[in-house]
Order: structure tokens, then sequence, then C-alpha cells
């Protein structure tokens, strides 16, 4: 198995052309056709996507956590260390509601996506993949103890088995990938904009939590023992640039939260038009409190 970057003039850039490929030698390769290993590598290429984007945003959530708990002690040892005169602390608790809203909107957002990203892999890889291996194995696998004693031995030529295997890859490229003589679901055509999403995501709830923007939020704090009349300036300075670096990370991070819930809203009523059952069953997976049904 050899692990590809995809071509020199492909539109793809990074990890999402990194893909999976089978080396076959003699005889096999005589055996199994191009096409299906070419489908292999189309596979997975998708699911090899989708993992990483549930690794990145499995890792930004702890991100967020610890970052949210170093905010909120900062803030807690600024108010007692700086005095505020003169309605100061009106500013105070308008930052502090912005970027608490801001936080606790990125941290329901990306629980929300893991689930879904998740729900996604889990039927993948537990409905198609494993139920299309078990397809295989019972056209190819080995004869069972009472066919043994009645003689009724099955025969598999050269020709059935690479039917079967071809059939097996098949299955699961065409729901992962569309196409097929059934038009299949196609993960990876559907899904294309909600990882872009959810990329965008990552890199919104990154630059909220960037030290450039806490650092602006301490200023207060790693001053060298200025005047009391000049802490209370520079706290309120502080305060209305945190504010407004506040609003403008939640505006940010609620414009790519709602276009992710539209897009998994799209992607439900595809689901919901399909036929195959365990398609049904996914849509209760990925909306199972309701959440997007009631926002629609």
């Amino acid at each position: 198995m050899l692990l590809t970057f995809g071509e020199e003039n492909s539109k793809n850039k990074g990890w999402d052309d990194v893909s999976l490929m089978y080396s076959l030698s003699a005889p096999l390769s005589y055996v199994v056709p191009k096409i299906a290993l070419r489908q292999y590598v189309e596979v997975s290429q998708f699911m090899i996507r989708l993992k990483r984007v549930e690794h990145k945003l499995q890792s930004i959530w702890r991100r967020q956590m610890t970052e949210a708990r170093s905010y909120l002690r900062s803030e807690e040892l600024q108010r007692r260390k700086t005095p505020v005169a003169n309605g100061g602390d009106m500013g105070a608790h308008g930052s502090d509601d912005s970027m608490r809203q801001a936080m606790r909107q990125s941290a329901i957002a990306c629980s929300e996506m893991v689930q879904f990203f998740h729900q996604v892999q889990r039927y993948i890889s537990l409905n198609v993949i494993e139920g299309a291996w078990g397809e295989f194995l019972e056209t190819t696998g080995p004869v069972e103890a009472s066919d043994a004693k009645t003689g009724d031995a099955r025969e598999i030529d050269i020709d059935k088995w690479n039917e079967a295997h071809s059939k097996y890859i098949g299955v699961i490229h065409e729901v992962v990938c569309g196409g097929g003589s059934s038009g299949g679901m196609g993960f990876q055509r559907n899904l294309s904009g909600i990882f872009d999403t959810a990329f965008q995501f990552i890199n919104a709830v990154k630059e909220m939590y960037s030290e450039r923007t806490l650092s602006n939020r301490r200023g207060t704090a790693s001053s060298s023992s200025p005047s009391p009349s000049e802490r209370v300036q520079q706290y309120r300075n502080t305060l209305a640039g945190g504010s407004a670096s506040a609003s403008r990370h939640a505006s940010s991070v609620s414009a790519v939260v709602a276009r992710f819930k539209e897009q998994v809203r799209n992607i439900m009523r595809v689901l919901s038009h399909n036929t195959a059952s365990d398609l049904q069953f996914l849509v209760v997976t990925i909306d199972f409190n309701g959440n997007y049904t009631e926002a629609a």
C-alpha cells in the first residue's frame, strides 16, 4: 500500500489530495482491474479527509476548554487588580458578555460538527463497508461444514472472484463518491461544502483564541507599575478594544455556524428523499435532538 499526494496538475492542495493506493504484484496485478484500484484511491481520499476534519475539530474542542478557563481566570484577576471608576465596570460586563457568548456558541457548534462527521464516518464504515465486505465473503468465502458433508462444494473461479470484488468496491465507491447505475448518495460531492465550512470554523476559533487576541485583553496586567489614574485609563482602553474584538469574533463564528447548519439541513433533505432505510436512520442519528429541524 502506497501513500500518494496526487498529480502535479491537481486542483487540490495539501491534505485534500492525500490518498492510499494499492501496489499489486503478479498474479493479482493481472486480475484486479485498474478501475477498481482507482476506486480505492478515491474512497481512501474521502475517508482520510473525513477523519482529518474530525480530528481537527476534536483538537480545537480541547483547546476551547483550556482557553476558555484561562480567559475567565485572567478576566477575574484583572477586575480585582485594576480599580474601575465612573461606570467603567459597565464596559467590562459588555466585553465579558460578548466574549462569553462567542466562546459558548463556538463550543456548542464544535460539538455539533464532531457529532455530524462522526455519524457520517460511522455509517460509511459499518453500514456500507462492513455490509459490502460481508456480501463479498459470503460469495467467495470457504464452504460451510454442512455443505462439505453433502459434497456441495463451492467452486469460485477467477472470473467470479473478480466479479464479486468489483461489486464490493463498486458499492462502496457509489455511496462515497456517487455515480453508478442507481445514482448513488455521493457523500464526497454533498459534503464538499461542509468540509470547507468546518475548516473555516476551525480557523475562526483559532483566531479568537490566538495569543494576539488574549494579549490585548491582558495588557493592563503586564504594565510596569503605572499610577492609579493611568491604570484606570489603560483598563478602559483595553475594554474598548476587547469589546470590539469580541464582537468581531462572535460575528465571524456566528456566520460560519449558521452556514454549517443550513448545509446540514440540505444534506438531511437529500438523505430523506433516499429510499434506503439505513440512510433514513442516518438522518435520525444526525438530528437525534431535533436541533436542525427546530431551527429550520
